[in-house]
């Protein structure tokens, strides 16, 4: 079992380390965004990728979990691979020729008809991205985690590099020198080169992937698509709902939130208020760098290690450790919130209240994931439905309802009810078909003495020294937790 966590550990910090840090510099843009952009300018970058999170879920359409789940199914696992990556390719290039052809209608549809050209710009990086992901999970089969993080990191690098050059650099450049170029590249306050820097880092992407592209061969099995289709068709439903909760209180706060009487704008104050809300939602940042890199190398080793005798205590021990790292990066950000939050600029400092809640959601998250392995395995991903509609149908109901009282603040309250729904409908259905023994109790205790922590820190409010105060609460649970798992007994077992 020590040799499955190191590998899992490995295999996540590798991930991870590429994660961690190409996420990091894509989140400095966060930073850079809110100082160059008005939060209601903001809050169109917010809003048009919420729609690219579900497109994205969309034109997958589970595929990647499939193709893990059939690689020790088939014979040829390079037929497998040629057969899905066909089947990306045709879907993504109908996407692509469906939106040109609507793209006005589209944009007269969610009220930006005087910029069309963001939708096909959009359009083209979720066709590409979502052809791209098969390409991406065969570097993860294949455990080439470091090429996976070289091309990812070379996306995220020319991405920064261009919204740098075109929000600081263009602006500044001698009209008769590089007339060429201003005419290309016209300077503009507004968003659109946003959209031009992630397609051109796509572009980019889909050059360096071009090997793994070019294992395609044409052996095409047809039976073994629908297969894999049927498998995974459940899971593209699950991703959708999933993302209703991730991304649809973005879209919702736009026609929901309450105007103040006497605004002037309401369209502004609308699109400021989703601005807010989406500043405040990469301050969970660090969570969310946790979770994918933890998925990227967990959902390979899940599956290959499905028939060890002692898988279900593995997975057990598994939501038992992610719980409680889990935990240590919810404490490391709300006890040193008052230096996290410059991340953002000050003009966004009034949703700084959602961080906590949002925090706990993406945990939850990580929890369903999790929790998830049992109808992967037994191969009743429809059940993930079931669990994914639980959670959307109370996050859709909690922002209708809370949105117009509470704001941002109420769908960050959905969130994470929606979250903590899904684990309990996951966990009750998992104890019917595969019951996995995990430490409930152990895990509540965890909870409970963090949150506990982070009472007592916001309740005493530390005027003085608060940092000192914030590093000794931190340090508290670090010992309550090596004092629990009797983690230093280990340590000195495997390493000393």
């Amino acid at each position: 079992m020590f040799d499955f966590f190191k590998k899992l550990a490995g295999q996540t910090a590798v991930y991870g380390l590429s994660t961690i840090i190409g996420r990091l510099l894509n989140y400095l843009l966060v930073p850079f965004y809110t100082r160059i952009f008005l939060p209601e300018e903001y809050g169109v970058v917010t809003e048009l990728y919420s729609y690219v999170a579900f497109l994205l879920i969309l034109l997958t359409y589970g595929l990647e979990t499939g193709y893990f789940r059939h690689t020790s199914k088939v014979k040829d696992e390079n037929v497998l691979y040629s057969s899905l990556l066909f089947l990306l390719f045709v879907s993504s290039t109908l996407f692509i020729l469906l939106v040109s052809f609507f793209r006005y209608e589209i944009a007269g549809l969610i009220h930006y008809s005087h910029h069309s050209d963001y939708i096909l710009y959009l359009a083209l990086i979720v066709a590409l991205d979502a052809f791209l992901a098969l390409p991406f999970a065969k570097l993860r089969f294949q455990n080439k985690a470091l090429r996976f993080a070289v091309i990812k990191l070379a996306n995220i690098g020319l991405n920064i590099g261009l919204n740098l050059f075109f929000y600081l650099v263009l602006p500044y450049l001698d009209s008769d020198a590089y007339g060429w170029l201003l005419k290309i590249f016209p300077v503009t306050h507004d968003v659109r080169y946003v959209f031009v820097s992630n397609l051109a880092a796509s572009l980019l992407t889909l050059v360096l992937l071009l090997p793994e592209i070019f294992q395609f061969r044409f052996r095409l099995d047809f039976r073994l698509m629908k297969t894999v289709f049927r498998y995974s068709f459940p899971l593209l439903l699950v991703g959708l709902t999933g993302m209703t909760i991730d991304s649809l209180d973005k879209i919702l706060l736009k026609y929901l939130v309450t105007i103040p009487a006497g605004v002037k704008d309401a369209t502004a104050y609308a699109m400021a208020q989703v601005g807010i809300y989406g500043a405040n939602f990469k301050l969970a940042v660090f969570m969310s760098l946790f979770i994918q890199a933890f998925r990227f190398a967990a959902e390979p080793l899940f599956f290959s290690h499905s028939e060890h005798k002692d898988a279900k205590k593995l997975y057990a021990e598994v939501m038992k450790y992610f719980v409680i790292f889990g935990l240590f990066i919810f404490l490391g950000i709300t006890l040193y919130l008052d230096v996290v939050k410059y991340f953002i600029d000050e003009k966004y400092f009034a949703g700084l209240t959602v961080v906590p809640w949002l925090l706990y959601a993406k945990l939850f998250f990580g929890m369903v994931f999790n929790l998830s392995i049992w109808y992967k395995l037994t191969d009743k991903t429809i059940y993930g439905l079931y669990i994914s509609l639980s959670g959307a149908t109370v996050s859709i109901v909690l922002n209708v309802f809370l949105i117009p009282k509470y704001g941002y603040n109420g769908s960050a309250v959905a969130a994470f009810c929606a979250y903590l729904t899904m684990i309990l409908v996951s966990y009750f259905f998992s104890r019917k078909f595969y019951k996995i023994p995990y430490a409930i109790g152990e895990i509540v205790i965890y909870f409970l003495v963090a949150e506990g922590i982070y009472l007592i820190f916001s309740y005493f409010n530390f005027i003085t020294l608060p940092f000192v105060w914030s590093s000794i609460l931190f340090v508290a649970f670090m010992g309550f937790v090596v004092w629990k798992e009797k983690l230093w007994q280990v340590i000195r077992r495997h390493f000393f």
